[in-house]
């Protein structure tokens, strides 16, 4: 979620320690075995001040060449600043935003904000398609950056694998064979 100094305020190792590094590491492995890797960061306001250093440091150090960015939102100022619709928090991501799109294209980077689509679909986040692939804390593969838990009665649906210490990753393949089929309208909160 940002350099290190942001990433690490917000993504905290049971320890207390700031997980940056270990992350890095982890996306440095894949890439050394082939793999394609897209970065989904979420930018805090405080994060926008360093949002086009970030992607330069994407561009310098990974191979990656997607960055989809989302801003972390207060719902409830929605919801009570009616005459204030557009807040300095929403200013700051978008000019934040632009800056880091056009650092991005220095670099080969597509810089995405799922706002700022202008395209017509059937799918917002892709968590029904199962291409995503996003590890939780608690070693699960979901497909769906909102069910983190195995407590979450969505974890059967989008938790299609998990990590098995020494062996890798186990991924459960008639769970990923039903997300392929899976249609957002066919739920509730995503319809």
């Amino acid at each position: 979620d940002g350099l290190s100094g942001q990433h690490d305020k917000h993504r905290v190792l049971p320890s207390g320690a700031g997980s940056f590094e270990q992350i890095i590491t982890f996306i440095k492995g894949l890439e050394a075995r082939g793999m394609t890797v897209g970065i989904r960061s979420s930018v805090s306001r405080s994060g926008c001040d360093h949002l086009a250093d970030f992607v330069a440091y994407i561009g310098e150090n990974l191979s990656c060449n997607h960055v989809h960015l989302e801003p972390i939102s207060n719902a409830m100022s929605a919801q009570t600043q009616i005459a204030d619709v557009v807040s300095d928090e929403e200013h700051a991501f978008v000019t934040a935003f632009r800056a880091a799109r056009k650092v991005g294209a220095k670099y080969g980077i597509e810089v995405y904000y799922s706002g700022a689509r202008v395209t017509v679909s059937d799918s917002f986040c892709g968590a029904s398609s199962g291409n995503m692939f996003m590890i939780t804390t608690e070693g699960h593969v979901t497909s769906c950056n909102e069910v983190l838990y195995s407590k979450d009665k969505r974890s059967a649906i989008f938790h299609y694998g998990s990590w098995q210490s020494g062996k890798g990753f186990e991924i459960f393949d008639d769970r990923l064979s039903a997300l392929s089929r899976l249609n957002g309208d066919e739920i509730r909160k995503c319809r």
